[in-house]
């Protein structure tokens, strides 16, 4: 009887000593799934303040484009000579540069290679980038080709987020016809064939937008930031 009485105390202090160990790994516990769920909300509030960036780096590059265009135009360049030859293409240096657009002694619109991000991982035989071309925009006011500049291959998370920026709503029109190669690249350089127009049957979206971010669907769909630099 005195052994047992002894061992009691004993008994109940390994058993308070045990509860104390559970409660501390439940603590624990609980503490790392709160610092992993911060987390998890901080990488996703990184991922947007990314992608809000590259947006903003993508409509500051074609607003860019648009005043040195409209100031070459103001200069005496046309349409007809305006020159989109990129640094370190042949005839970049060659005279007369004052329609060259990336020149420095002509438009002076700054170029730099794309980047991932805003631009796709993947890229194409056409290249991902930047491309000025001319094209018939059916809500401009004329039927005269305007001048839109592309940004061609861009990652679908940023294309969805310019949408969102310009209509408030993030889905992306997809080109009922055609593809964004031959109706927002410089299509006629290499086919010898004139751009497809942009009209409200090719993209009954896009109709009045003088920017929008659209793709050509497909099993791979691929995606283009358009932006009318200067309608006609």
């Amino acid at each position: 009887m005195n052994s047992d009485k002894r061992s009691s105390p004993e008994k109940r202090k390994k058993s308070g000593n045990a509860l104390v160990y559970v409660l501390l790994a439940l603590a624990l516990l609980g503490a790392l799934t709160m610092l992993l769920s911060e987390q998890g909300g901080h990488d996703e509030d990184l991922g947007y303040e990314r992608t809000k960036l590259s947006t903003a780096r993508v409509t500051a590059t074609a607003a860019s484009a648009k005043q040195v265009v409209d100031q070459m135009m103001m200069s005496g360049t046309t349409f007809v000579n305006l020159d989109y030859t990129k640094p370190g293409e042949t005839g970049f240096d060659d005279t007369p540069y004052i329609h060259k657009i990336y020149h420095p002694d002509g438009g002076g619109l700054n170029y730099s290679p794309p980047a991932v991000p805003p631009f796709d991982g993947e890229t194409d035989v056409y290249g991902n980038g930047w491309y000025f071309a001319t094209v018939d925009v059916e809500w401009t006011p004329s039927s005269t080709e305007d001048l839109v500049l592309t940004a061609y291959m861009i990652d679908e998370q940023i294309c969805k987020q310019l949408n969102r920026d310009i209509t408030g709503d993030e889905t992306i029109p997809v080109l009922t016809t055609g593809s964004l190669v031959e109706i927002f690249l410089p299509f006629p350089l290499w086919s010898g064939v004139a751009n497809t127009p942009l009209t409200k049957i090719v993209c009954p979206e896009c109709e009045g937008y003088p920017a929008l971010c659209v793709s050509d669907g497909g099993g791979t769909p691929k995606y283009g930031y358009y932006n009318i630099i200067a309608a006609r």
